[in-house]
């Protein structure tokens, strides 16, 4: 397929008027479908009526015709194993994703 691909940066972890004005921009630009990394996308999709894909979570609920699709991510099993090696003394800063991982048995 004939695909081309749009990118904003907002410039911070969380903004989601910011992401909502990136959102309309990339619209009016011509997209076709939005991937809403951020709070605030999901609502100009469903205001400018296009197709969205929510991320982390079901966000279908924000837009039951908008949202076609997204993953959800457990992250309790991360938070768990790092709870565990903190209270243990023995944190340390790296990777913990596999715990929240399909192969790791979570879903």
């Amino acid at each position: 397929p004939n695909i081309k691909r749009k990118v904003a940066f907002i410039g911070s972890f969380f903004d989601p008027p910011k992401a909502k004005e990136a959102a309309i921009a990339q619209i009016d630009a011509g997209v076709d479908v939005i991937y809403a990394e951020r709070f605030g996308v999901i609502e100009a999709a469903v205001e400018r009526k296009i197709l969205a894909i929510s991320n982390m979570s079901d966000q279908s609920n924000l837009g039951p015709d908008t949202v076609i699709t997204g993953p959800v991510w457990d992250m309790y099993p991360t938070v768990e194993h790092a709870i565990k090696l903190v209270k243990a003394g023995v944190f340390t800063a790296q990777d913990y994703g596999d715990f929240s991982r399909m192969a790791k048995g979570c879903l």
